[in-house]
């Protein structure tokens, strides 16, 4: 198997570029407030348990920004997230515990 040699100057040039290519930039706009949900249709759980359930959740974002200068900002974030399973199965207590 042939073994691949790089010059110092190759290796420069490729992290120049990459470097250029990654340059920062500040962020332009900020999502104050963001909610997405999900649901799963109903299916069959399988054997050996009979019957059908569906999943749905949320996950729910808040941000409070707070300005420390005009060109500084600084935010706290409060999430909730939510998940819940429904089902038409009767388990007993042995299996839900």
């Amino acid at each position: 198997m042939k073994q691949l040699r790089f010059s110092k100057g190759k290796l420069f040039l490729t992290g120049v570029f990459l470097l250029a290519g990654f340059s920062l930039y500040a962020q332009t706009s900020l999502d104050l407030f963001t909610i997405s949900g999900r649901f799963g249709p109903s299916q069959t759980a399988g054997k050996p348990m009979e019957g059908t359930n569906k999943e749905i959740g949320t996950l729910t974002n808040l941000k409070i920004p707070i300005m420390l200068s005009d060109r500084s900002i600084f935010y706290s974030e409060l999430s909730y997230f939510i998940s819940y399973v429904e089902s038409d199965q009767n388990l007993g207590t042995d299996i839900a515990n």
